[in-house]
């Protein structure tokens, strides 16, 4: 599938499908996109004077706004900033925690 880049208003570049493209830019262009402490692709906005997040992965695998105990958007290639449909998956903890880079501490 053809993929499209926006850019992060901190400056990073991320990848969708061609298909998804128009609604993330209008999201993007509505509340903005940027990378959260995780380095995740986010956009947030006040609802009732309570802020929310949109995240990116979530939205693309129509998973945004359920929390399913368990269930989590895995990035095949561990880039969380490519976030096409054929990069992402919807898997269980233990597949997730399986596809994590090693962390190593110091």
């Amino acid at each position: 599938m053809k993929k499209k880049s926006l850019t992060t208003y901190d400056d990073n570049t991320f990848w969708v499908d061609k298909d998804d493209y128009g609604l993330v830019k209008s999201i993007g262009d509505r509340f903005g996109w940027h990378t959260d402490k995780w380095g995740y692709v986010v956009s947030n906005y006040k609802k009732h004077g309570k802020t929310n997040t949109i995240k990116l992965h979530r939205l693309i695998m129509r998973l945004q706004g359920y929390k399913i105990k368990g269930l989590h958007v895995d990035h095949r290639d561990r880039d969380k900033y490519n976030n096409s449909k054929d990069n992402l998956r919807v898997v269980g903890v233990r597949m997730n925690n399986r596809n994590r880079s090693i962390v190593v501490n110091y």
